[in-house]
């Protein structure tokens, strides 16, 4: 990390020239990728290293029993028997927790992100990747720049609770999910500590003139027809009953499973890193052979 560098105003121009900001810091091998397709080679090597891995889709789990020294998951499409479970279910993990029936400590609460991106007249405002310095009490990054890999550049996102775990849209609406969010103690605790910036957030959701003004903040020379509206993001929060939000990994090991509770952003960037340390959990549970030692630090 020695190419990292705290960088003034005059240099932070050379380099972003629309941008504004007292200082910044300047990170030159930052790269981009395109995730979608990150996953898609996960899940070809997987199925390549073997007869016995396979992929099942539209399969929903109902439960899960630790039985006979392995573990048994009753599905949609039958039952799995297996020697051990590790999973990282997201936006359900929690309750996936739940369905062994050892509840994990903490509640779930979503926030949907929405996003716009930039007309290709405006492109050119934008070089590199730009983010604000985050609010260190709440896990989101704040609105920002990030260019992609077909060339866009997206701006955003916002953070507003939904109504439905998956609620990608902004009418989308679920009962259970409602209930079980609103119906958590460390909801309300979390909404009245932060009340003034959860209105905030809303105001950005209706009124594209309130998002345009967050934008202008880093890009100021950004005009309302230069957003478009881009697609939606879903991310889970964990916190606890005071409303103290998990803003770390928590990985969970319990008799023959492993949960991945938590893993905030950049948990897409650091997933290889984040395989690596559950597969030695893994192995530290008797679950897999030993690993090799990891390579010292450079």
């Amino acid at each position: 990390l020695t190419d990292v560098e705290m960088i003034d105003r005059r240099r932070m121009r050379q380099i972003e020239p629309h941008c504004v900001g007292v200082a910044a810091l300047w990170v030159p091998y930052a790269g981009i990728v395109d995730f979608a397709a990150v996953a898609a080679s996960f899940a070809q090597q997987l199925v390549a290293r073997g007869r016995k891995n396979r992929i099942r889709l539209g399969c929903r789990l109902l439960h899960i029993e630790n039985a006979g020294g392995g573990v048994v998951l009753s599905t949609t499409t039958g039952q799995i028997q297996a020697r051990y479970l590790i999973a990282s279910a997201g936006l359900h993990a929690d309750r996936v927790a739940r369905l062994g029936g050892r509840g994990a400590a903490g509640g779930m609460v979503t926030f949907r992100g929405d996003f716009f991106r930039l007309a290709p007249s405006a492109r050119h405002l934008v070089r590199n990747l730009i983010y604000p310095v985050p609010n260190p009490a709440m896990p989101f990054l704040g609105v920002h720049m990030t260019r992609t890999t077909s060339g866009q550049i997206e701006c955003g996102p916002n953070a507003v609770p939904t109504f439905k775990r998956e609620g990608y849209g902004k009418w989308d609406f679920d009962l259970r999910d409602t209930a079980e969010a609103f119906g958590y103690p460390g909801t309300w605790r979390l909404m009245r500590k932060h009340l003034a910036f959860g209105v905030d957030e809303y105001r950005r959701v209706v009124s594209k003139r309130a998002f345009l003004r967050r934008a202008r903040r880093l890009i100021p020379a950004l005009e309302a027809d230069d957003l478009i509206p881009e697609r939606s993001g879903v991310r889970a929060v964990a916190m606890d009953r005071s409303g103290a939000i998990v803003d770390d990994f928590r990985i969970l090991t319990r008799g023959r499973t492993i949960h991945v509770l938590n893993a905030p952003s950049p948990a897409a960037t650091a997933s290889l890193a984040i395989g690596e340390q559950v597969a030695r959990l893994a192995a530290d549970a008797g679950f897999l052979r030993p690993l090799p030692a990891a390579p010292p630090a450079a």
